[in-house]
């Protein structure tokens, strides 16, 4: 399993929580995400998806959530697909599949539950976890092509420049950095 990969299982996991603590305090909300949930589930099946489009789906869903809150169930049914795509890659990983669907679906019942009680999180502590996994999914979205952008540099610089050790001016730089961090930290506690 590829690093993306693996960005992409935490991002499901994340963007699961999230949207399901954002959605999931009315009824049919809760229906839409446990129908969304069984629906991806039996969809996917036990492939992952595709890393830009699931990033891009969870940039949208966040972008929804973000610009009209008031959209609950479209919110909650993200939460049930973002949920079923982190039970995919549970199993991926070596889980078998009815434990790693039990386990996200545990997870949204918790988020569901949690989300119910007036001190579990703010609307701005909402709105920021939302602003987060937007920027992750936009970043698990663009990781493959800049990846194989990666690669493709990697490739081509191998066969035309030789490798060369860290240059001094670099390490110098760094080391003052640090020092001159260091000592302003220093003069403000004082």
């Amino acid at each position: 399993m590829t690093i993306v990969l693996l960005a992409l299982g935490i991002l499901c996991g994340l963007a699961c929580v999230v949207l399901a603590t954002a959605a999931s305090d009315h009824r049919f909300g809760v229906v839409a995400m446990s129908v969304c949930f069984v629906v991806t589930a039996l969809w996917i099946g036990q492939r992952p998806p595709d890393p830009a489009w699931a990033g891009l789906l969870v940039v949208a869903m966040a972008a929804l959530g973000l610009a009209r809150p008031r959209q609950r169930t479209l919110l909650a049914a993200g939460a049930g697909v973002f949920a079923a795509l982190w039970a995919s890659f549970l199993h991926e990983q070596g889980a078998p599949l009815i434990v790693s669907w039990s386990i996200a679906a545990a997870l949204l019942g918790i988020a569901v539950v949690a989300s119910r009680r007036p001190d579990f999180a703010g609307h701005s502590i909402r709105e920021e976890a939302l602003l987060l996994i937007c920027c992750f999914g936009l970043l698990v979205a663009l990781a493959p092509e800049l990846v194989a952008g990666w690669h493709s540099a990697t490739t081509l610089n191998a066969a035309s420049v030789q490798s060369r050790a860290i240059e001094g001016w670099v390490l110098l730089v760094g080391a003052a950095s640090i020092v001159a961090g260091s000592l302003s930290a220093l003069a403000r506690e004082r």
